[in-house]
């Protein structure tokens, strides 16, 4: 048995190095699930191979029962000092052996005086050891009287088989007595208990018997197991990775092969990622029907400003609302790009479950090709958050697509928390964003689960850390454009300062504290020219009676 599993699992292995090197999202959930298929198959075949051995050992065991009863009637019409008798009386035994699969039947006269067996008669079956045959014969007299004998000498009631090893190996047997018997002396039959019969059956033919019957069932195990795994392989494939895979390709090479006539992906279904499909060739559709307005400019610098405009717009209009509030939370955000297309993101998004994804990132560098990589971003949270991955997993995953076609060698610093209204639990990881900032009782630091930037480097592990909020607690989270926003004296205006407008501002929610940082920061800035795109949101937690703490 043992070998059979061992067997049936290890052609998985020589597979297993081949998943780990891959980049496709694909090929890692399906890493993920073959395991969770095998363990499950491994319980099955488990759970069926006991369920069949007991089956299995249950008829045996009535079959050998039955055996001792039938042998022991016949026994009792049976002269065995007659030799004709002793000769059919084998022949019956063997023929009990043959039909119904045991290894012996015997009729045996106790002595319990000198604790002996006599051997009256025995019969072999197919798997009968030669060397029982060698020592068990009739005439022959065997030392020793067990328990289940002498309830059967004494006409007692038995306890059905019992397990029996000697030195020709393991049986299962069980004996009747034989409640008739001939009187030499009196030269008739006697009604008295004087022999007992025993029918046994070796635990090998068991197991063969056993084994026969769990190969069939694991054999139908195997093969719908793989159909299984061969069908949500195939459905995984087909209804995410590929589609998937041809987005993020379509959107890298957007710009790059804007020479060739744009051809609008098709759109099958209705999911979300029918939709991510919708809104790339709304986008494309959008991109080039503006480039053909501006086209008949004549000069390069308007033609530019025209470009930046709509590529402006369309970003922006990939952006959730600045500003959401219900019972439960307040959001508002806030983002002014450097130049006319940015790499700064913020996004929020109701999960199905009621729960709230909120994220904000910034690639690295500026201007279209930071555009591009952060529409790739902004996309992927939307889809990974939507299919209920959590913080750690969308991020791992976010991190494995941006890598996988990046030839710029851009990243892009995320920091991403899934928001529970019913627990009031705020789970965050951050993967080489600005530490954000938790405004409670005083002000702390969110510094756990702080990792590498998405995009550098395949098959990044995140952490996820789960802090527990309370009625106006706020979460400010900011790029880098805010502590590192310039003077005139090329001083930068610093998370010392940051912190210190957050205290004091510390009785505002939403669009009353990020005005108040957006003043400290104009004035410390004064006219200077702004070097980096500035992005702030905050989420504010409500109680239950849906107000603020601090209101």
């Amino acid at each position: 048995m043992r070998d059979l599993f061992f067997s049936r699992y290890l052609i998985y292995l020589p597979w297993f190095p081949c998943f780990f090197m891959t980049k496709s999202l694909f090929w890692k959930f399906i890493l993920w699930i073959l395991p969770v298929i095998l363990v499950l198959e491994m319980i099955v075949m488990f759970i069926a191979y006991n369920y069949v051995y007991n089956l299995a050992l249950s008829k045996y065991k009535e079959n050998v029962v039955n055996v001792a009863n039938l042998a022991a009637k016949y026994f009792e019409n049976f002269n065995p000092y007659d030799a004709d008798d002793a000769r059919s009386c084998n022949a019956v035994f063997d023929e009990l052996c043959e039909k119904l699969g045991l290894s012996y039947v015997y009729a045996l006269m106790p002595d319990e005086k000198n604790d002996t067996l006599t051997y009256l008669s025995i019969g072999y079956g197919a798997d009968a050891s030669p060397k029982v045959k060698e020592e068990r014969y009739p005439g022959v007299v065997v030392k020793g009287i067990n328990d289940q004998q002498k309830k059967a000498i004494d006409n007692e009631d038995l306890d059905g088989t019992m397990f029996f090893k000697n030195d020709f190996g393991e049986t299962i047997v069980s004996y009747a007595p034989v409640t008739r018997y001939y009187d030499a002396k009196k030269e008739d039959f006697v009604d008295k208990t004087v022999s007992i019969v025993g029918a046994e059956m070796t635990v090998s033919s068991v197991r063969s018997g056993i084994t026969r019957d769990f190969l069939i069932i694991a054999l139908f195990v195997f093969i719908s197991s793989n159909i299984i795994a061969f069908f949500i392989a195939f459905m995984v494939y087909r209804k995410i990775s590929r589609p998937i895979r041809e987005i993020s390709r379509r959107m890298t090479h957007f710009v790059t092969d804007r020479d060739k006539e744009f051809v609008e992906m098709e759109v099958k279904g209705k999911d979300e990622i029918s939709e991510m499909t919708k809104s790339f060739n709304m986008m494309a559709e959008e991109i080039d029907r503006y480039i053909d307005d501006i086209s008949a400019l004549n000069k390069e610098k308007n033609i530019q400003e025209a470009e930046f405009n709509i590529a402006k717009k369309i970003q922006m209009g990939l952006l959730p609302l600045d500003e959401c509030v219900n019972d439960e939370y307040c959001i508002y955000a806030y983002l002014h790009s450097a130049k006319e297309v940015g790499g700064d993101l913020y996004n929020y998004k109701v999960l199905e479950s009621g729960k709230l994804c909120v994220a904000i990132a910034d690639v690295s560098g500026k201007g279209v090709a930071a555009s591009i990589f952060m529409t790739r971003g902004l996309t992927l949270i939307n889809q990974l958050s939507a299919a209920g991955f959590s913080p750690k997993e969308i991020l791992e995953k976010y991190n494995s697509v941006l890598c996988s076609n990046n030839p710029s060698g851009m990243f892009i610093t995320t920091f991403l928390g899934i928001y529970d209204p019913k627990t009031m639990e705020f789970t965050y990881t951050n993967g080489g964003h600005n530490i954000p900032y938790l405004i409670s009782d005083g002000l702390k630091k969110l510094e756990g689960a702080h990792c590498m930037a998405a995009g550098l480097f395949d098959d990044e592990i995140y952490e996820q850390e789960t802090i527990k909020l309370k009625p106006g607690d706020r979460i400010f989270m900011y790029t880098d454009g805010v502590n590192e926003a310039e003077n005139k004296d090329n001083k930068f205006f610093g998370t010392e300062r940051l912190e210190k407008l957050l205290i004091e501002n510390s009785d505002k929610i939403g669009r009353d504290l990020i005005e108040s940082i957006k003043s400290g920061i104009a004035g410390f800035v004064g006219g200077a020219h702004q070097s980096d795109d500035i992005t702030m949101l905050v989420l504010t937690v409500f109680g239950s009676d849906g107000k603020a703490k601090t209101e």
